[in-house]
Formats: structure tokens, sequence, C-alpha cells
């Protein structure tokens, strides 16, 4: 048996006792929404959870991608910038910026290989990795450079990838939010809490209206339908899942890990799964309490486009950004 076969092996084991442990302590609607959301995998009950994600244009949420890469990064790297404080002579090492970095790095790294690298997952993290690595070496100046290199090595690795509607959708995305990157508005550190509060909004508001706008003529020939309530929800589910419900779902897994090869009776599995559940069944209805309410800005439209159509669209949009962007360049 070959290492790489013993390997799959043992990831496949924890990976299913993980899942064990987590059937025995959640309940079906918890279990649909928290196994997507750690370990990429979806329950016997998660189509009516996962259907009112897909209506609300919310699936990406249940998706390991970008935004939860990033998220996840973000956890990791404050937690290690956390403990490396603790300790004064990591702290005031020159490379402290670059050590915590790798650090993260690393662990998200070792999380994408217990998940089983799944392709948009592995898409993000190849190009965090180009971001990190670019940064450190003081390479790598605009993400576009970053998100160019990691489609062109997909796509040199497998050609069919272009025809992939997650490969396309993913792109899009990603490319619409970066090119309209300078007109964000940008929090600082001295900034009131209201006022930083406020600009994340503005924030994550600009950020789905990119995405809309880059993504809706794909979405729509698709899949035949377009939903507005992606607007608000984004601003409301994003960083609930952010603060709450990946902090508490990545705790559980790494105290269920911590637990293999135990019962599953402990008290801190036990008080983590509790919270857990709580919370991703309060963030799943407040999902259901908004869609419920603005259900009518979900609506069919479907769009039957060829090339020049689409060519002609993105062009006007990349115009339309350029100019936007030139200009607040130069009142800013």
């Amino acid at each position: 048996m070959s290492p790489q076969t013993k390997l799959s092996r043992k990831r496949n084991s924890w990976v299913r006792q993980l899942t064990d442990r987590a059937e025995y302590h959640l309940s079906n609607q918890a279990l649909a929404l928290y196994l997507p959301l750690t370990l990429a995998k979806r329950s016997y009950d998660s189509r009516s959870t996962a259907k009112i994600f897909r209506e609300t244009g919310m699936a990406h949420l249940l998706a390991i991608s970008g935004l939860h890469i990033g998220l996840i990064y973000g956890i990791i790297l404050g937690l290690v910038r956390w403990l490396g404080r603790l300790s004064n002579r990591f702290l005031e090492h020159p490379r402290f910026y670059g050590i915590t970095h790798l650090i993260s790095l690393t662990g998200i790294w070792l999380y994408l290989l217990l998940i089983g690298m799944p392709t948009p997952a592995f898409r993000a993290v190849c190009m965090l990795s180009l971001l990190v690595a670019g940064r450190l070496l003081g390479q790598v100046h605009h993400p576009l450079y970053a998100l160019f290199a990691t489609a062109f090595f997909f796509i040199f690795l497998n050609t069919a990838v272009i025809y992939e509607v997650s490969f396309q959708l993913s792109f899009i995305a990603v490319f619409s939010i970066l090119w309209f990157l300078p007109l964000y508005p940008h929090p600082h550190e001295n900034d009131v809490f209201w006022k930083r509060i406020f600009k994340y909004g503005l924030i994550s508001f600009a950020i789905t209206s990119a995405v809309m706008l880059g993504t809706w003529p794909v979405v729509a020939s698709i899949f035949g339908r377009i939903s507005l309530e992606t607007f608000w929800l984004n601003l409301i589910m994003v960083p609930l899942l952010g603060l709450f419900v990946l902090p508490c779902c990545l705790l559980t897994l790494v105290v269920s890990a911590l637990s293999l090869g135990n019962p599953p009776f402990g008290i801190l599995e036990n008080g983590v799964f509790s919270l857990t559940e709580l919370v991703v069944e309060v963030w799943f209805a407040v999902l259901q309490n908004l869609h419920s309410w603005g259900d009518w800005a979900s609506f069919p439209l479907t769009l039957d486009w060829g090339p020049p159509q689409f060519i002609l669209y993105y062009a006007i949009i990349l115009g339309f950004g350029k100019l936007l962007t030139d200009r607040f360049r130069k009142i800013s």
C-alpha cells in the first residue's frame, strides 16, 4: 500500500469519526449546517436546509470556498497573534509578522487536507498562499495578479475547468470584487465604533453589488433565477457567520478531534456541541425569518445571451468600473 493511500485512508477514518460524533450530539437541522461548514460534507437531511440557502442566493455560505477560507484564515491568524503576544520574546521578534502568517497558512493547508481539498476551497487557498507569499517577499502588490495566476494554474492542470460553472462564478465574483476595490471605504483604527460599523456595512453592500454586477448574467442564464435578497442578507448573515457561527463550529471541531478515542460523553465536548447547535439554529432561523419577509425579491429570470452579448456586457462593466475608480483616485 502506497503512503498516499495510507494517508487517504487515515484522513477518511478521521472524517468518519468526527462525523459520527457530530451525529451523536447534534439535531438533524444543526447537523445539516455543521457538516458543510466544517468538513465540507452533507448530511442525509440537508436538502430542505440547502434549498432555503439556494432560494435566497446564500448557497455560498454552505460551501467552503473563498469566503470561508478568508474567515478561517483570519480566525487562525488572530489566534496565533494573540498567543504570540503572551511571549514578549516572540512578540519582539523581527519576523513576528511573517511567522504568524506562515503558521496560519500552514494551518489552513492542513485544514484543506482534512476536508479532502474541495476544488473551490483549493482555489481559494492557492490564491491566498500567493498573496501571503507575495507580501512577505515584497513581490505581489495587487490581488488581481494572484487571481489570474491561480486561474491560469488550474486551467493549465485541466483545460476543461473553463466550462465548470463553479470556476466561472468564483473567478467572476472575485474579479468583480477586486476590480471595484479602490471604491470601498477604508476603516481606520481611530474611527469611533458606530463609524466603523457603518463602514463595514458599506463595504459589505459594495462587495455584494460588485458580485451581483459580475455574476447575474451567468446565474440567470444557467439557473434561471435571480435573488435580490442577497443585498440585505449578506449584511446580516456574513457577519454572524464570521463572528459566531464559524468560530463555534471550528472550536467544536477541534474539541471533537481532541476527544477521538474517548466516549462522546465528555463535559467539554457536550458543552461545545450544545453551544454550536444553538448558534447554528439561531443563525438559520434568522435566515428563514428574513426570507419570509423578503421572498418577493427572489424571482425567475432566464437569460438567453450569446457570446457577443456577454462580451459587450462585461466590456461595459469593466469600462464603468475603470471610470469610477480613476475619478475616485483623483478626488482622494
